[in-house]
């Protein structure tokens, strides 16, 4: 399971190190709001060295994700719990996570 921060009773926000298979793809091509209800509120740019360089508030439809980007997202804990299981499917759930 994802470390998050609860927002409410049934709603989380989460930051993980985007999975490799999203890295080159924007948000609209990775669908995260169509296919988990899950809206990326922000997209951190990380540098070799774990600093941020840059962040992108309200990321939109067409921003692509890089290698070594931190993904924010708001979402239900069900649909949340449904990406995790998504994730450890793909093989990627060992990614670490960091509350926000």
């Amino acid at each position: 399971m994802l470390d998050s921060v609860e927002l409410s009773p049934h709603f989380s926000l989460v930051e993980l190190p985007a999975p490799a298979a999203f890295v080159g793809r924007t948000l609209r091509d990775i669908g995260l709001r169509a296919r988990y209800g899950l809206t990326t509120i922000a997209i951190k740019h990380m540098g070799r060295d774990g600093a941020v360089l840059s962040t992108n508030i309200a990321p939109g439809p067409d921003d692509a994700i890089q290698e070594g980007d931190v993904l924010a997202l708001l979402g239900s804990n069900e649909n949340r719990a449904d990406f995790d299981r998504m994730l450890q499917r793909a093989g990627t759930a060992g990614a670490s996570t960091r509350l926000l």
